[in-house]
């Protein structure tokens, strides 16, 4: 169960992290939350589209890790993909909110979170190491870039660019899954913006990550190559 915490030296001074377990925390993860700032690596390997937020019914980017509920198929054993997405390395760190500021908050049941190995945050006089002054920083970065990233889909939204992307599969095994909830951009609409928006998009420096994504869309069917090879060794034993 997921404790946070606001991090502070009094109480998290002989807390550690266990570098080694931190990608295992998105083992479990079927989709996980990207910012417009890592596209370009993403994009590599994932599959990069638009779901809602269950919680607030708003549009965000996200990397798509497998097909079934809690479903990771770049886990095995450790991460397979090239490149591991910023919102699983940057665990058992968030950014909370205390009297309408930021404050960085830790996950104190998280896997990675250890009294005995790993990489110390405080050091004996209770300042922070260059180890947390590092993860800070990374945080910082991580939510400029969902600020970013919410302009980008704000920007497409205005110009009614996001579709709804059914998709029906077959498995190897036979098995049949019509998945929901996908969005991406409808390229029809886009090659036929007006050349006002079209502008304004090549402005803010969207254009490219739009492209990205649109590419991006090839990975399903690596995905569904490692979701049968998956379904064959499970078969296999």
């Amino acid at each position: 169960m997921t404790k946070l915490t606001a991090l502070s030296p009094e109480r998290h001074k002989h807390f550690k992290i266990d570098t080694n377990r931190i990608e295992a925390q998105g083992a479990h993860e079927r989709l996980v939350p990207v910012v417009i700032a890592e596209f370009s690596k993403l994009v590599v390997q994932y599959p990069v589209v638009f779901t809602k937020s269950e919680e607030t019914g708003e549009f965000l980017c996200v990397a798509v890790l497998g097909f079934e509920p809690k479903e990771n198929l770049f886990w095995q054993e450790s991460w397979q993909g090239i490149y591991t997405p910023l919102n699983v390395i940057r665990q058992p760190f968030f950014v909370g909110k205390e009297k309408d500021e930021n404050v960085v908050c830790i996950d104190e049941h998280a896997k990675s979170v250890s009294l005995e190995r790993g990489e110390a945050l405080f050091d004996e006089d209770g300042r922070e190491t260059a180890f947390l002054t590092d993860i800070k920083a990374m945080l910082a970065q991580l939510l400029n870039a969902e600020e970013e990233t919410k302009k980008f889909i704000r920007a497409l939204l205005d110009c009614d660019l996001l579709v709804a992307m059914p998709l029906e599969i077959t498995f190897g095994n036979g098995d049949k899954r019509s998945i929901r909830g996908f969005y991406t951009v409808d390229e029809a609409k886009l090659d036929n913006l007006a050349a006002e928006k079209l502008v304004s998009l090549q402005q803010a420096k969207y254009l490219s990550p739009i492209y990205m994504m649109i590419a991006s869309l090839g990975h399903f069917y690596s995905l569904i190559q490692m979701k049968n090879n998956r379904l064959a060794e499970h078969a296999d034993t």
